[in-house]
This record gives C-alpha cells, structure tokens and sequence, in this order.
C-alpha cells in the first residue's frame, strides 16, 4: 500500500498499548498507517476518528491527547475528502 511518509508520531492507545504512526494514505478510510507495539502487534491503520482496523477497541487512539489531535489536523489536510 502506497501511503505519504511522515516523521515518526509515537501515540498511546486507550488500552495503554505504545503505537508509531510513520504514514497518511490519501485514498483510504484507514488513513493513518503505523505499527501497533503489542505481542501480537504489528502494521496497523486506523481512521481519522482514532479507530484501529481489525484489532480490539484497547488499540483505538484517544482522540482527546494533544498528539492526535495535531495528526488528526495534517491527516484532514492530506486526506481525500470522500474518505474522512
């Protein structure tokens, strides 16, 4: 999957799990491409509203921290519209 490549953003998901978002594509609902650092972690995408695709809601982001919502910000503006 093709994707933007951004300076690293290391993020906590509600479950207290560490995550790096490393991407934004473009074309795709699951905007926010990174790595999940859990014992079955790995590549993961979650959406502009912090979910995380085909993992438990303990990967979602808080979508209230200061890091989010800055990421949230550069992913809107890099987004296509039909996919936010």
């Amino acid at each position: 999957m093709a994707h933007l490549k951004i300076e690293s953003i290391q993020l906590k998901t509600t479950g207290g799990y560490d995550a790096e978002i490393y991407g934004i594509d473009p074309a795709s609902s699951d905007c926010l491409i990174g790595e999940l650092k859990t014992q079955y972690g790995g590549t993961a995408s979650w959406d502009i509203h912090g979910r995380c695709r085909d993992h438990n809601t303990d990967c979602n982001f808080d979508t209230r921290t200061d890091e989010f919502v800055d990421l949230e910000r550069l992913a809107r503006s890099l987004v296509n519209e039909e996919y936010l």
